[in-house]
């Protein structure tokens, strides 16, 4: 499968800034669909190692693949602590926008899940990697700090990141939009050892899952996918199968 890697720039018409990512473009893809990889919370496209071996595989199967990284992350300039999940959701929306001749499948990691739920209505379907139930996790964990300090510090890669209580704040309000497993197929894949995800996986099922949705628990995973790299091939092989079917 011939195909090309380049540095794309999508601007922003609400404050000009630009979200900034890789576009894996395939020079013969017949599926005309893009896959949009959304990152977990307060993570960059480099952050994990399936970031970089999904497309990888993706392009093989003649996917065009575009990851990003959300406001102020990564290459994305702009200020980390004055975005929300709501300013993700809206990067997402921008994102979208910019293949809007293609059909759109949305892949979401973690919180990056929630975010691409919340843009269903522009999508064809999509795949959840370890994705909450909820945030509420998050709001009570870091309660203390931003009462404390008004304001988040998270460490990736050795950097601070800094993570503005307007986003906590949302923390324990956003969630997963329900309509999106109503409307649209979604995959649902678990890793066996991501204690929260499974934990509360009970409660999704009850929660948001239909006869849309395809569920998979990947044995020896955690949040992640970092510590098993068999997992992590797993995960990404029932992506593509599961994706392979879709219409």
């Amino acid at each position: 499968m011939k195909y090309d890697i380049e540095k794309k720039e999508i601007r922003k018409a609400r404050d000009g800034l630009s979200l900034i990512g890789t576009y894996y473009h395939t020079l013969q893809n017949n599926k005309d669909k893009v896959i949009i990889m959304n990152n977990a919370f307060a993570t960059n496209t480099k952050s994990y190692q399936i970031y970089s071996e999904f497309p990888q595989e993706a392009i093989k199967q003649g996917y065009d693949v575009f990851q990003y990284d959300f406001t102020g992350l990564g290459e994305s300039p702009g200020d980390h602590s004055q975005t929300t999940v709501s300013t993700q959701i809206n990067d997402l929306e921008t994102v979208i926008d910019n293949f809007g001749d293609k059909k759109i499948i949305l892949l979401g990691h973690s919180m990056g899940g929630i975010v691409a739920t919340n843009n269903y209505h522009n999508a064809d379907a999509i795949v959840l990697w370890n994705s909450p139930i909820s945030l509420k996790r998050l709001h009570n964990n870091y309660k203390e700090d931003v009462e404390r300090d008004g304001f988040i510090i998270r460490y990736r890669e050795g950097k601070p990141i800094k993570v503005g209580a307007e986003m906590w704040k949302e923390f324990n309000t956003i969630t997963h939009n329900p309509e999106a497993f109503e409307k649209l197929p979604v995959l649902f894949i678990v890793g066996s050892e991501d204690k929260n995800i499974m934990n509360d996986k009970e409660e999704y099922i009850k929660k948001y899952f239909n006869s849309n949705t395809t569920q998979y628990i990947t044995n020896g995973a955690n949040h992640e996918f970092e510590n098993n790299s068999n997992a992590r091939a797993e995960a990404i092989k029932i992506t593509l199968d599961w994706l392979n079917k879709q219409k």
